[in-house]
């Protein structure tokens, strides 16, 4: 049998020792595969055509390119559904809260200054247990009738309503903008190196690493953002304080990234990766912020997966026990007597149950759009990172660095999209219970407390995007000391 030997002492394609020469030694078993290319051959202003397999990297640069540009007009959808200029269905509204939501998102809604302190709804009282005596029924109009939503508002109007409801109603717009800044000129840089066949020169380069890293970073701690807030808001019962306009947020990633920004300039840490303008392979804070991109992209990755799937586990829990109740006998309950109050009661329980189903199904979307869009880029911000540590580039993890930030634009659309549908159908399971119980109302008592059921009010548009409804033990119910689940944890 031949034995080979190999010769570590003996000189390596592009591991000299001039100012041109890689940071790190590269490993003898690495550079000497055809598949990978060294650092020491990517520069400002030379030749994308490089490595073995130059073919490989320009199908690449096609395929980013045409990658962002369906996540730009995916990313202008939204924002143009979000103020209201075209809809999904005959049933979709534009999303700014209306007065039921605005119910919803208050904090009498929520049981801290309890069910009657709110002057625009008020409990009702089962028959024989009211206030009026015995026999009465309380009844507000503004509970029964939903005002008329205006299909078509002024985008200032649209504006103004955004920045007064929740959080979540805002996200669309905000991660929409930041899909478009990072978008918009990563397909043009794609485009300019597909046209000269070179990289940028060194200003060029710089302008066009720094939009990308800034807003890369900021996509990403965005979305794992919005997936915390979610958690901590329907989970644990806690929002985060965000200020006005949420300049706290702002402020915070404004000046976290632009610190960071400066220091890489000052380093000149920012450069050619072989595939776009980011970060220096070559610099040691080249090779810092590509380990940081890595970062970013795994706390998005941990933050969305382990928030969504909580919020699943409240919701599978809310539908337990309204499964639960359902199955009890009426005639065990003082309050309910009649066949009109217990078929009633099933409808409203039959609607959040199904209500409940929906949102396990946005749950799904957004999870799955989530680890579509984070995953491949946090295994490949990672791999790339530690390649480059070894003073090479591998082509195919440094695919996924590239095409996972610049296609989370369009995979997050379609979620968004396919949410707003779910939302349609949710509006009409709540139509069709509210006209299925109007008959009934004299007879069955509504349900008030600690939240609302869909029939008072519904869910809110913004629990698709992703802030959803949650369980929450209620004080007043149809069903005397039973739990029944708060449809609305949001504020």
């Amino acid at each position: 049998m031949t034995s080979f030997v190999v010769d570590s002492t003996a000189p390596l394609p592009g591991n000299g020792t001039g100012p041109g020469a890689p940071l790190f030694k590269p490993l003898p078993a690495l550079v000497d595969t055809t598949w990978f290319i060294p650092t020491t051959q990517i520069h400002m202003g030379g030749s994308i055509r490089i490595g073995n397999y130059p073919d490989v990297l320009v199908t690449v640069h096609w395929i980013s390119m045409l990658n962002a540009c369906a996540s730009v007009v995916a990313s202008i959808l939204v924002i143009a559904h979000c103020f209201g200029f075209f809809k999904c269905s005959d049933t979709d509204v534009p999303p700014p809260p209306t007065p039921f939501d605005s119910y919803a998102l208050s904090d009498q809604s929520l049981g801290r200054a309890g069910p009657g302190s709110n002057p625009d709804i008020k409990p009702h009282y089962p028959s024989g247990s009211g206030t009026g005596g015995p026999g009465s029924v309380r009844h507000d109009a503004s509970v029964a009738t939903c005002p008329t939503r205006p299909k078509r508002r002024s985008c200032m109007d649209t504006a103004h309503m955004l920045m007064r409801g929740d959080f979540a109603a805002r996200f669309p717009v905000y991660i929409a903008v930041c899909e478009i800044v990072f978008a918009l000129p990563h397909a043009f840089e794609h485009a300019l190196l597909l046209t000269t066949g070179r990289f940028p020169e060194h200003d060029k380069c710089l302008a066009f690493a720094s939009v990308l890293c800034v807003s890369y970073g900021v996509q990403q701690l965005m979305y794992g953002f919005l997936a915390l807030y979610t958690y901590f808001k329907v989970v644990r019962n806690y929002t985060i304080p965000l200020g006005t306009g949420d300049w706290r947020l702002f402020s915070t990633v404004g000046v976290a990234f632009g610190a960071l920004w400066l220091f890489e300039i000052v380093t000149s840490g920012l450069g050619p990766t072989g595939y776009m303008c980011s970060h220096d392979l070559q610099k040691p804070t080249g090779l810092m912020l590509a380990y940081i991109g890595g970062f970013m992209s795994t706390f998005n990755t941990l933050a969305s997966s382990y928030s969504y799937t909580m919020i699943a586990r409240e919701v599978m829990g809310a539908m337990r026990m309204f499964a639960s109740v359902r199955a009890a006998r009426p005639a065990d309950y003082p309050h309910v007597r009649t066949l009109e109050n217990a078929m009633a009661a099933a409808a409203a329980q039959n609607t959040v149950l199904t209500e409940h189903q929906l949102i396990l199904k946005s749950l799904s979307n957004l999870l799955a759009a989530s680890m579509l869009s984070s995953t491949p880029g946090a295994i490949g911000g990672w791999a790339t990172a530690i390649f480059a540590t070894c003073g090479v580039v591998e082509p195919i993890t440094g695919a996924l660095y590239v095409l996972a930030p610049g296609g989370s634009g369009w995979v997050n659309g379609l979620a968004y999209f396919a949410n707003m549908r779910l939302k349609a159908r949710v509006a009409e399971v709540r139509a069709g219970s509210s006209t299925r119980s109007t008959s009934m109302h004299g007879a069955a008592p509504a349900v008030h407390g600690r939240g609302s059921i869909p029939g008072a009010g519904g869910v809110h548009s913004a629990a698709f995007s992703p802030s959803v409804v949650a369980s929450e033990p209620a004080k007043q119910a149809w069903v005397p000391q039973e739990p029944v689940s708060a449809t609305n944890r949001l504020q």
